[in-house]
Order: C-alpha cells, then sequence, then structure tokens
C-alpha cells in the first residue's frame, strides 16, 4: 500500500497549515454558537462572509 504522505505531499510548511486550521475551526465555533444563541442560520457559500 502506497504511503499517503508520499502521494499527497504537503507543500505548505506546517505552522501555515495549523494557522489555517485554527482559523477554520474558529469559524465554524462561531457560527454553531450563534446557531444555538439566536437561532441563526447561515447557508454554506455564505459561511466565509459571517
Amino acid at each position: 500500500m502506497p504511503d499517503i504522505l508520499q502521494d499527497f505531499p504537503i507543500k505548505a510548511s506546517p505552522a501555515r497549515v495549523f494557522r489555517i486550521s485554527t482559523h477554520c475551526w474558529a469559524m465554524y465555533l462561531r457560527i454553531l454558537r450563534r446557531h444555538f444563541e439566536h437561532g441563526e442560520s447561515v447557508p454554506y457559500e455564505d459561511r466565509l462572509d459571517v
């Protein structure tokens, strides 16, 4: 079985991947909190504008 890291090498540094990942988690957790607290719903295509 091929090694997946060799087949799909990460071109970005680990620090950059971590920074992007934490930004996305924060964004989605904020949307989730707004949904629970205020009943707001954000369409998928508009999630980056919230």
